[in-house]
């Protein structure tokens, strides 16, 4: 239940962005926007106490990378609808990710990360977690 309401609300948060941004956005981006925010969420849920955030934000953007890769394969590709197409982009990969985008997307995951603890703390009464910059979580 949690996590379809994070990804339903990622979803819709996702999909304006996109409207406000590019002026439109296709529904399977709303899926895949909603999924990026669960995956940046349970990706600070195994870290934090393990890694500073700015690498808790690289890992969730190498997710969101990896998950807009395989979406853009069946989505792109696989079902030909083009609701996006890097080719353009230098270092490519197959049009569908692009290292300017999993850069984006390092930025992107600070706000989702804090947004998926906000969720869990109002909606589920969760208590907010800590985050580290540069040390390592242990003192030992």
């Amino acid at each position: 239940m949690k996590e379809l309401f994070i990804i339903l609300f990622g979803g819709v948060v996702y999909g304006a962005i996109e409207i406000a941004f590019r002026g439109h956005t296709h529904i399977s981006m709303i899926l895949l926007g909603g999924m990026c925010l669960s995956a940046c969420g349970i990706i600070s849920d195994l870290l934090h106490q393990k890694l500073p955030l700015p690498l808790i934000m690289v890992a969730s953007a190498v997710a969101i990378t990896v998950l807009e890769f395989i979406a853009g394969c069946i989505i792109n590709l696989w079902l030909g609808l083009a609701v996006w197409d890097y080719s353009n982009m230098p270092g490519n990969i197959l049009g569908q990710v692009s290292p300017a985008f999993t850069a984006a997307w390092f930025f992107l995951a600070l706000p989702a990360i804090y947004l998926y603890d906000i969720i869990l703390h109002c909606k589920f009464s969760r208590p907010m977690k800590k985050y580290f910059f540069l040390r390592s979580g242990n003192k030992s």
